[in-house]
């Protein structure tokens, strides 16, 4: 089961690479609030119930359920990469002073 944890978490990777990319441009285009959404909220409001779900509602092996529950984070690569190409992650701070 070590084996295939790890495996899971291999393969998932990039998903965390390409999210920390996003997380920490948002951060230092001044979105924090929208920071503390991307993490904590997600896995509140996404994560946590998608897990309590796949282990309670169904028959599936801890395994897929991990890998399930890592996938899931390929929604917040769409939602910050929107967020990044359309340019609402920058917060000018001269326009505010001037």
């Amino acid at each position: 089961m070590a084996t295939g944890f790890i495996i899971i978490t291999a393969v998932f990777f990039p998903v965390q690479g390409v999210l920390n990319s996003l997380y920490f441009t948002l951060r230092s285009g001044g979105k924090t609030l929208v920071t503390f959404v991307f993490d904590s909220v997600f896995s509140w409001t996404v994560t946590l119930p998608l897990a309590l779900a796949l282990c309670f509602l169904t028959e599936l092996p801890v395994l897929a359920v991990y890998a399930i529950v890592q996938a899931a984070d390929i929604i917040k690569i769409v939602v910050g990469t929107v967020m990044i190409k359309k340019g609402v992650w920058i917060t000018n701070l001269a326009a505010e002073f001037s």
